[in-house]
């Protein structure tokens, strides 16, 4: 199960401080500690105000909604998390955003390559 948030933030740390936990998830993955990082960066997200991107759920939404009309759906969010399993979150999401919501060009050619599958097969 998920362990207390106590346990992702430190000394002083405001629980419900986007930026502390995505700095938090940071220290944590420099540290070796994926699991640590993937569950900071998590609640980060969640407490994130901007609403600039929809939560991951909207992603199950989408595909289920899609399901009937025969459309077909990526899960971006999934396939960033995985990466960052992977290769390390620090590196993933410097490599993909220039800051916490903007892609890069590296960024923008990650999510081309996950769309183009979808657009090759709608042709």
């Amino acid at each position: 199960g998920a362990r207390p948030l106590a346990a992702l933030h430190g000394p002083g740390q405001d629980r419900y401080d986007a930026l502390a936990y995505w700095q938090r998830g940071r220290e944590l993955d420099t540290a070796g500690n994926r699991a640590g990082a993937e569950e900071a960066l998590l609640v980060a997200q969640r407490l994130d105000l901007s609403h600039e991107r929809p939560p991951p759920e909207f992603s199950e939404i989408v595909a289920e909604a899609c399901q009937p009309p025969g459309c077909r759906t990526v899960n971006l969010h999934e396939g960033l998390l995985a990466r960052a399993r992977s290769e390390g979150f620090v590196a993933t999401y410097d490599g993909t955003f220039g800051d916490h919501e903007h892609l890069t060009p590296e960024g923008n050619d990650w999510v081309a390559a996950q769309l183009a599958p979808l657009l090759a097969g709608a042709l």
